[in-house]
Formats: C-alpha cells, structure tokens, sequence
C-alpha cells in the first residue's frame, strides 16, 4: 500500500492518468482485501482515489475505468463513515455504467455498490446485483470476480434461507478458490465446510471445526482464532457442554471487551452462569445496544444477547432486542463471510420477545422459525425452536388456566 501511494503520486506527476487509476484502486482494493483501519490508512487511498478522478476527468474514453474510480471512492467514503457522499459516488458510477452499456463497468459498480446495502431490506437487491456481477465476470473470463460474485452469493442465499442455492454457489466458489491458489481465499473452503456441518448437525462438525483451525492458521487468516471460537460454542452447545468454550471466549472478551460481551453472554447463559451472563447483557443494555459493532457481525451479537435476556429474565432488554431484531424476520442469521448460521432470525425474536412477557407473540415467532429452520433442513436450529415453542405455549395455557400472568422459569436450555 505504501509503494501503490508512492505510485500514484509520481503518476500524478508525471501526467499519466492510467497509471494513477492503476494505483488508486489497487491501492483501494488492497485496503478493502486487508480490513486495515480505515482511521489510519482511508486517506491516502482517497486522496489516490480523487486525484485519478481529476485527472480523468477531461477528454477520458475509459469509461469502464471512472466507473471503477467512482465505485471505489464511493466504497471508500462509506467505510470511512462518510455514507452521503458515498452513495452519491456509487449512484453516479452505476449511473453512468447504465449509460455506457458496458456490463463489466456496471457489474463493478454494483458489486460496490454493495457497501451501502449491508442492511436486511436490501438483501433482494443484492443478490439481483450478484446475478448482474457473476454474469459478466463469466463473459469477461475474469475469475477473481466471479469468485467474488460467488462468495457473496453464498453468504446472501444463506440468509434468504436458500440452502440448496447456497450450497451451490459455496461449491462454484471453492472450486475457483482451488483454480486461483491465492493465499487469501485458501482457507475459506474448510471455514464454510464446517459452517455447514454445524448448522445440519453432522456428526463430522468437530473434525471440520479443527480443519478449519488449522487451515486458517496454515493462510494467516488473521481472525481465525475468533472464527474458531464462535464455531467452537456452536459445537460444544451441540454437544451439551458450552462450559468447554469459556476459556477461549474470556481471553478474547479481554482483548476486545465491546464485540465479546454477547458471545461470552450467550455462553454464560447456556453454561448456567446467570450472575456472570447478566453483568455481559449489562455491557451493551443499558444503551440500547447502540454500541455494538456496526458491521457484519452485529445481527449475530444481537440474536446471542436475545438468548442471554430470554435465560436471565430481562423484560427491558428483550423489548429493546425484539425491536432490534425485527427489520431480520423472515432471515437467517448469518456471521460474517459465511463463518456461522444460526437459522432463523424469527427463533431469536420470539427469545426476545418472551423475554418481555409477550408469550403469544413468541408463539408465533417460534412456530415461524421451526418452519424455517426445517425448510432449510438445520436439525439443531429446528429442534431448538420446536422446544422453544412447545414451552412458550405451555406457559401461554397455564396463564390462560389461572387468568393472570405467569413467570417464566429460569432455566438452562442446551
């Protein structure tokens, strides 16, 4: 990044515009690949960014090569926290991919594009954009994009609930994983095989959750201690014993306090350390959870803290949770790039919604998400909604039977 910087400047220098574009976006795309702080190192790649925009601006016929500037500053501005001016750039680069009718221009800006539509409402939208990207990078022969069309794929089709379709585009990603050999995708493959195993239920879970370790390890994915974690708490749950993932869970929640507090929640909860789990739920609720992570793990924290409140009997934060957790219905929880699927979203809801004393609205939300989680054929996601519900509409019945309200039961559910 500091030679594509260098680059850049002396392109600038020198008047030669392509070269500038060359090292402002890969520039850009290097930092995008590397998830380094944007507070440290976004300037400079939007300095690159604007100066090749200049420079092109006059007499430029690449027009495949503004659209990709435009989408890049566009991207670059959002992750930085500048969202106005950043959908105003991508905007204008599928704008004017649109009017060129170059497929490849547009199938950039839209993959781009993609930065400014992270929330649930937009996940139609994006995989309509997907179809757009894979399609021309097949036509262009350009395999690292198709690549990249695919893995999104996967990610979004998981959380539309389409497993067969995401089961498809997992195997068209591996495969060109394997074709291109780079380090950066190397351990993707085993990340999403265990995934997987751990969403069904297989009986080889424990086995691919190790391969992934050590696959992540052997590339240098620099989150694969954290991936493995949360794979770990999944695995041990399934196994009746989550204590086992405490350790783990308590040195990453010392290292970063704000984005382990709901895991280790959620673990504490299921191991049945109440006192523990209630003073986790304490490090986000009491403002609303406004600071949780704002990224693609945030939907997973929440659904964790939902389980939390629902164990320790928190009406305050289950109201907040259900709210939170709402603009999700009808989705799956997926972390990340395909790390872990929860299931359905609805299961997490109809816990915070319990949480509050709104039995008959758990019903429903846990008859919902049984139904779900059996059309996308996870075992465990589906025995736990069906005994969630089973319980909530026993209380719903004795409440009924007394006339009043009733108290939900701690307890410890595996």
């Amino acid at each position: 990044m500091t030679t594509f910087v260098a680059a850049g400047d002396a392109a600038g220098a020198a008047a030669r515009p392509d070269d500038q574009a060359f090292a402002a976006l890969r520039y850009e795309d290097a930092l995008f690949a590397s998830r380094l702080p944007r507070s440290r190192w976004g300037d400079d790649g939007q300095r690159l960014l604007n100066g090749a925009l200049a420079a092109t601006a006059n007499g430029a016929d690449d027009v495949d090569t503004r659209v990709r500037l435009l989408a890049a500053l566009g991207r670059a501005r959002t992750y930085a926290g500048e969202v106005d001016t950043g959908v105003t750039a991508l905007s204008e680069a599928v704008s004017l991919a649109r009017r060129s009718g170059s497929a490849w221009a547009l199938a950039a800006a839209v993959l781009a594009q993609r930065a400014t539509q992270t929330d649930p409402a937009h996940l139609h939208e994006r995989l309509a954009g997907l179809d757009v990207v894979i399609d021309a990078a097949v036509r262009e022969g350009d395999r690292e994009i198709e690549l990249e069309g695919s893995r999104l794929q996967l990610i979004d089709l998981l959380e539309s609930g389409d497993v067969t379709g995401a089961d498809r585009a997992r195997r068209r990603a591996g495969e060109l994983i394997l074709e291109l050999q780079q380090p950066l995708h190397l351990w993707y493959p085993a990340m999403w095989a265990a995934m997987r195993a751990l969403l069904a239920g297989d009986a080889d879970a424990a086995a691919l959750v190790e391969d992934f370790r050590e696959e992540g390890t052997r590339w240098h994915y620099g989150d694969v201690l954290r991936v493995h974690a949360v794979q770990a708490l999944e695995l041990h749950t399934l196994r009746g014993a989550p204590e086992h993932a405490l350790p783990l869970l308590r040195q990453l929640k010392q290292e970063e306090p704000l984005r382990w507090a709901p895991v280790l929640a959620a673990a504490l909860a299921r191991a049945g350390g109440l006192d523990e789990a209630r003073t986790e739920l304490a490090v986000h609720a009491p403002t609303d959870f406004r600071e949780l992570p704002d990224d693609l793990s945030r939907m997973f924290c929440l659904a964790l803290y939902a389980e939390c409140a629902d164990t320790v009997q928190d009406p305050a934060a289950g109201a907040v949770l259900r709210r939170l957790i709402e603009p999700c219905d009808g989705h799956a929880v997926v972390l990340g790039a395909g790390a872990l699927c929860l299931g359905a979203a609805s299961h997490y809801q109809g816990l915070a919604a319990r949480a509050a004393g709104d039995h008959a609205g758990a019903v429903e939300l846990f008859a919902a998400a049984a139904s779900m989680n059996e059309s996308m054929h996870a075992g465990p996601a589906s025995e736990r909604s069906r005994r969630e519900l089973a319980r909530t509409q026993q209380i719903t019945e004795r409440t009924a039977g007394r006339g009043g309200d009733d108290v939900l039961e701690t307890g410890v559910r595996r």
